[in-house]
């Protein structure tokens, strides 16, 4: 008797870790989904923004060049608010930089001001890029844990299940 109170204990144990695991994993995924919306949405607003930063090289006029910057600018504020402290990240701009030489100082300077802001934002995508890998990772961990607790369950069954056949037995 006071074994299978050992065993009703522990199998309600092992089945409260259980829940507790599928629970976190949950909360994981929740994160993951979370983390990999926004992740699109940098992508989203980066290749709009890459859009916009071309086409100035085509643009004639400073007033065309400023409105497609305040553009590109809005997009990348209403994605997120970028902080100045990111690291930069490199960008193949030489073709455009050259055709923008040729433009006045305010043109260029707010040219390079978007590269730059551009730059902060590839910067963020890599960040969130890097944390959904991270997240990825960590729903393995609570996958394989859940698995394990999921085994530690079922032997702890089989076992109850066992002694309960040897004590009906004992019984008879």
């Amino acid at each position: 008797a006071q074994d299978m109170k050992i065993w009703a204990r522990e199998l309600k144990r092992t089945e409260s870790e259980l829940k507790e695991c599928e629970f976190e994993l949950e909360d994981c995924e929740r994160e993951l989904a979370q983390t990999e919306l926004k992740r699109a949405q940098y992508q989203s607003a980066l290749l709009q923004c890459q859009d916009v930063l071309q086409s100035i090289v085509t643009l004639s006029g400073q007033e065309q060049c400023r409105n497609a910057l305040i553009q590109c600018r809005d997009l990348l504020q209403s994605t997120v608010m970028l902080s100045e402290q990111e690291p930069l990240v490199n960008l193949q701009s030489g073709t455009m930089e050259s055709s923008i030489e040729e433009a006045g100082n305010d043109e260029k300077n707010a040219y390079l001001l978007a590269i730059e802001k551009q730059k902060l934002a590839k910067s963020e995508y890599t960040r969130l890029d890097s944390s959904l890998a991270a997240e990825k990772l960590k729903s393995a961990r609570l996958e394989a844990e859940l698995v394990e607790q999921n085994s530690k369950f079922i032997l702890t069954r089989t076992e109850h299940a066992q002694d309960m056949k040897i004590w009906a037995r004992e019984l008879k």
